[in-house]
Formats: structure tokens, sequence, C-alpha cells
């Protein structure tokens, strides 16, 4: 029943809906609270509620039904705390993925999340939970690959060097959380992929270690002034998406990895020349724009450029570059 145009309060659920194991009401219009009845079913193995106007809080009880693996809350306007004394320690859940994203929920980060023992997903993004997030909360989640935290601007997340390990962990998204560093407990992941901590207050360098497993990394709009080692060898590097773009970067820029695909050094301060690491990658889109590079651009970048122009972009609007523009590459390419 879901992605219809239904209104009004969700049905309640009599006795003989008690077998019921999957609810999808998703993407209508329903409003009100969720019904207590729901927290009666203990077949219900997925609970789908995202995208519509309920209000009010979620029932306790919710979280200790014994078969449920799924719960989608997501998108709507649920408000309140999350009770942890009402979940008993001794309830084991088989819950897998739990979203609560864009609602309005308060309080801390609840610490009975660290007894879905079974969890693969957390999405609690675009809330109003507030306090520290101690790390040490997800230790004991041995399939968690997913935490989103992004968008509770009153939350800060242990910055300490805490020495735990996540081991399925492959997306952390802390965007717009008021982080001061770089957690270091993210350092010590070793199957960490993805990494969104942009819209912060990051300062100091960029640490080194992030070029060495993560395939994709957004610190855009920060206050980072440079890298820890920008000259070293990072051709083993696995990065392919890198955004550094609205920092307060200074000299000049890094070596480019061999292997990358998407860049963006915007808005920052780099001076000096593109280095010839620039061509070791086939891009689909750099932006160096409004910095204040200078010198030639290589030509080696122009070959690689023709090679892949319906596929590519590229911005070096707003610098100091200068230097000729080979007349086969503006004849085969699109400029502006």
């Amino acid at each position: 029943m879901s992605s219809n145009r239904f209104v009004g309060p969700l049905p309640s659920l009599k006795a003989s809906c008690m077998t019921i194991a999957r609810i999808d009401l998703s993407f209508n219009e329903f409003s009100g609270p969720i019904p207590s009845s729901y927290a009666n079913l203990p077949n219900l193995t997925h609970l789908v509620l995202l995208n519509n106007q309920l209000n009010g809080t979620i029932p306790p009880s919710l979280f200790t039904l014994p078969s449920l693996q799924e719960i989608h809350l997501g998108q709507n306007k649920l408000i309140g705390i999350l009770d942890v004394e009402a979940f008993p320690y001794s309830i084991s859940s088989p819950l897998t993925r739990l979203d609560l994203s864009y609602n309005l929920l308060q309080g801390n980060i609840p610490k009975f999340i660290s007894r879905f023992t079974s969890l693969e997903r957390l999405n609690l993004r675009s809330n109003n939970f507030h306090g520290v997030v101690d790390p040490r909360m997800f230790a004991s989640l041995k399939n968690l690959s997913e935490i989103h935290l992004s968008y509770n601007i009153m939350i800060s997340i242990d910055t300490s060097d805490l020495l735990i390990t996540i081991p399925s962990l492959s997306l952390f998204a802390a965007s717009s959380c008021n982080l001061s560093a770089v957690p270091e407990f993210l350092r010590y992941q070793p199957h960490l992929r993805i990494l969104d901590l942009s819209n912060n207050q990051i300062q100091g360098k960029m640490p080194d270690w992030l070029w060495t497993n993560l395939e994709n990394v957004n610190l855009s709009n920060n206050s980072l002034v440079g890298f820890e080692d920008p000259f070293s060898n990072h051709s083993s590097s696995s990065m392919r998406f890198l955004d550094l773009s609205s920092n307060h970067f200074e000299g000049s820029l890094p070596n480019f990895p061999k292997g990358m695909d998407t860049i963006s050094l915007s808005k920052n301060k780099f001076t000096g020349v593109i280095p010839l690491t620039i061509c070791n990658s086939s891009w689909s889109r750099i932006d160096l724009s409004h910095n204040q590079i200078s010198g030639e651009i290589p030509s080696c970048l122009f070959n690689s450029l023709m090679d892949q122009f319906y596929s590519s972009v590229v911005d070096l609007s707003k610098n100091k570059l200068q230097g000729m523009i080979p007349d086969t590459f503006g004849s085969e390419c699109l400029l502006e």
C-alpha cells in the first residue's frame, strides 16, 4: 500500500492481525501517531512508514518485538526522547536496519542501540539529537556497515584516540555536526571506504591516513589549512572521490594518486603550478576553480581530456593560469 495518497491516521490493528509479518505504508500522507497496536505484533519483520506526516513519539516497546528486522520511520515529524530505560537488557533483537532520519527526535543518541547486535545500517540523520557520541557504543555491533549522523547540529563526537574497531564499518557520515577534528577512532576501521565530514569546523591538516583505504572522502566546508604530507607517494591509494572545496588550504597542490575519478579543491588558496600527476587518472570531474594557481596547464591534461571529452568536466576558472590552449583541443571539445 505504499506510494498512494492515503490520508488520516494510521489504521489500528486488531487481534486478528497478530500474524502479520510486513507493514509498508510508506510514501503516503498519513498523519497522527504510530498506533501502540503496532508494538504488539510478534511476527512483524518489517515496519516501513517512511515519508508520511506522522507525529508524536515512537512506542518504546516497538524496539522489543522479537522478529522485527527493519524499522523505517524516516521523513516524518516524530518527536520525543528515545527512552533508554524502556529497552530491557534481557531482550535480544534481530534488528538489522534502523532508519529514524529526518524527524524531530531529541535527547542523546540512545545507548541501547549497542544491544542491536545484528544491526547493519543506522540512519539518524537530520534530527535534534544532542550530547557527545561515544564511538564505543558501536564496538559490539560486528555487522554495522553504515552510520549516518549528519545534520544533528547539537551533537559532537568523541575525537580522542579510541582504539576500537567496528569490523564491518564501510560508511561514516557526520556532516554538520560541529566537529573540530576528524574522529581518531576512524583510522582503525579496516573496511572504511566512504567518509563524509563536510560542513563542520575541522581545523589543522588533512590526516595522511585518509589516503590509505578510503575511496570517497568529503571534507568540504571546513577550516583545513593543508596536508600532513602533500607530496608523499600515494600511488597505492584507493581514493576515487575527494572534495576539499571551501576550506583554507594554502601552498602547492598535492600529488594526485593514480586512478582518481573526481576531485574538487575549489575555493581555497592554492598557489603554484598544476602538478603533472594530474595526468595519472581518467577524470570525470576536476574542479580547481577559485584559487591562485599559476603557470601553464599541463599538455598531458589536454591529451587526457581529448580521449574522454564527452564525459569530463574541468573547471580551472578564477585562477592565474597562462599560456596557450592547443587548437586541436578547441576544435574537438566544447569550451566555456
